[in-house]
């Protein structure tokens, strides 16, 4: 599970024992570029030499863009990267019943969830569709300022002595 913010990601290795029953293995933090990325990947392999892993799963809660670039560095390593949306996170740490919200907890709750749930591994968009989503994005950004400045004008107009600035 991993917890990633502007500067760092928060890190929590976890293991299933059998049944229902799971075990930290392993939590730390690195920083979120790409020197953390390395020394990330080499503490994952340190730790797999101890274990018996059929399977390693690394799971992102994407968030805005600081994801990404964790994510595309997994992807290279042809590691199976899981990225979900906050809203997925946030229902399944609540049927979990983890309500305090540390980037530690979370890195833990999204371990715990990758061991639980079936997820759909982590597809890279095609660099089009990157394209048409930021563009998107700017547009809708574009018509919420038109409107913000429209009802500041409309107000402006309808004050007591507008300043006629």
């Amino acid at each position: 599970g991993i917890d990633v913010s502007k500067s760092d990601f928060k890190v929590c290795m976890m293991g299933n024992l059998g049944g229902k029953q799971q075990k930290v293995i392993s939590s730390t933090k690195f920083d979120n570029t790409l020197s953390g990325f390395k020394k990330f990947w080499a503490w994952v392999d340190k730790h797999l030499k101890k274990c018996v892993c059929d399977q390693v799963e690394y799971l992102l809660e994407a968030t805005g863009v600081y994801h990404e670039n964790l994510a595309w560095y997994l992807y290279e390593q042809e590691a199976c990267v899981i990225v979900v949306l906050p809203n997925r996170a946030k229902a399944f740490f609540k049927s979990e019943g983890l309500h305090s919200k540390t980037d530690k907890i979370d890195a833990q709750g999204l371990a715990k969830m990758v061991l639980q749930k079936e997820l759909k591994p982590w597809q890279p968009m095609s660099s089009k569709l990157k394209d048409l989503r930021s563009l998107t994005r700017y547009h809708e950004t574009l018509q919420k300022e038109i409107t913000q400045n429209k009802s500041r004008l409309e107000a402006l107009k309808h004050s007591h002595e507008p300043n006629k600035f």
